[in-house]
């Protein structure tokens, strides 16, 4: 934009170029920044109101804000590039663990874990390349470029103020000169008018006795006043044309000001609009890419897939089931391999029985007769 190197001579060459009321700063071949700029600014486009006496003042203001808010903008696109490329780099590679735990621990078909599952993980997967992609493209199309336009616009900016300080200091030097000048001006002009009337007032006395003295004492201080006030008018002169200098300076400033902050502004603008665009984009991408997944899990055959595991696991023997029976308890069979109790006489009659015509076998009957009359039995 303003070259570094352009001395204030050369600026100055810059600001009278009066007859048109557009201004250049030249290509400088040894851009060390590269951008190679050549801008016209033209003095007569401008929003500000003539004669603002703090309008330099104001540009630089406003383009320390815009600079602020540009690098606010690209912290959180920096932001946002690192952590969107963590997170999809951390997607990435869980996606691909675990489909190799699915698939090392058997999943296999056409099952909802392998088909389903699995499919929607690859999506993530291929999702989290196009962003990746995306990303990149945004770094590379928007984040850098931005970048490099705040840094060519703070670099313009702090040349203008350079220059324009500049310009402010000698119209101040130049100004600081034509008191001091004025005053030895005045009081070598006061000096000759007192010797200018000591020898008028000699030459009208009678005697004239010191009229020659008075003559060259007059001669004297008139030539020195003559000098001292040549010098005051060049001095007035030098700071008048230090004023016009600095008044074309302060022209040329503010449209070049003006200038840097529309070009700033309206690439700014062409940044956010690409970076909606990209956006836009990458977006679109991921519907038939969701739309792909809902699709085949729609082919999911979890009927067959269960036949598969079936056939893999079970070991394929049939199960016969049989029903199960009473067996009535015999008195004297082995029971753990302990004898049971046993009465020594042949067969009772239980009195009061429900079925006292039944007949039990002696065991029985001995058991239950022990049982209620205490009776020892061997």
């Amino acid at each position: 934009m303003v070259d570094d190197d352009m001395d204030s001579e050369e600026f100055g060459k810059l600001i009278s170029q009066g007859n048109s009321m557009v201004f250049k700063f030249a290509e400088d071949e040894d851009d060390e920044d590269g951008d190679g700029a050549r801008y016209e600014y033209n003095a007569e486009i401008s929003v500000f109101p003539p004669r603002l006496e703090d309008s330099i003042f104001v540009c630089k203001e406003r383009a320390k804000e815009w600079s602020t808010g540009a690098m606010r903008y690209l912290g959180f696109l920096e932001a946002r590039l690192k952590a969107e490329s963590d997170l999809h780099r951390a997607t990435s590679k869980n996606t691909r663990e675990t489909i190799e735990q699915l698939s090392r621990e058997g999943f296999r078909g056409d099952g909802i874990h392998y088909k389903g599952v699995v499919e929607l993980l690859r999506n993530q997967e291929l999702i989290a390349v196009r962003a990746s992609d995306h990303l990149n493209e945004l770094s590379r199309r928007v984040v850098e470029p931005l970048t490099t336009l705040r840094r060519e616009h703070d670099n313009s900016r702090k040349r203008l103020w350079l220059h324009y300080d500049e310009s402010r200091k000698k119209l101040k030097e130049a100004g600081e000169k034509v008191e001091p000048a004025k005053a030895k001006y005045e009081q070598k002009a006061h000096a000759w008018e007192k010797t200018l009337g000591e020898k008028i007032k000699e030459q009208a006395s009678t005697y004239k006795v010191k009229l020659d003295k008075k003559i060259r004492d007059e001669g004297e201080a008139h030539q020195l006043s003559d000098n001292l006030e040549q010098v005051y008018r060049d001095t007035v002169k030098a700071a008048n044309k230090a004023l016009e200098e600095h008044k074309k300076g302060v022209q040329f400033i503010l449209s070049a000001f003006e200038r840097l902050l529309r070009t700033s502004d309206d690439k700014l603008k062409e940044y956010l609009a690409l970076q909606a665009e990209l956006d836009e984009a990458y977006y679109k991408t991921l519907v038939p890419q969701t739309a792909d997944s809902k699709a085949t899990l729609k082919k999911v055959d979890n009927v067959y897939n269960l036949q598969q595991f079936i056939a893999r696991v079970s070991s394929g023997k049939t199960w016969s089931p049989q029903p199960f029976t009473f067996e009535k308890y015999e008195f004297g069979k082995d029971f753990n391999g302990e004898p049971h109790f046993v009465v020594p006489f042949p067969l009772l009659f239980v009195p009061n029985h429900p079925s006292s015509d039944f007949p039990f076998s002696a065991e029985e009957a001995g058991t239950k007769t022990s049982a209620r009359q205490g009776l020892h039995t061997y």
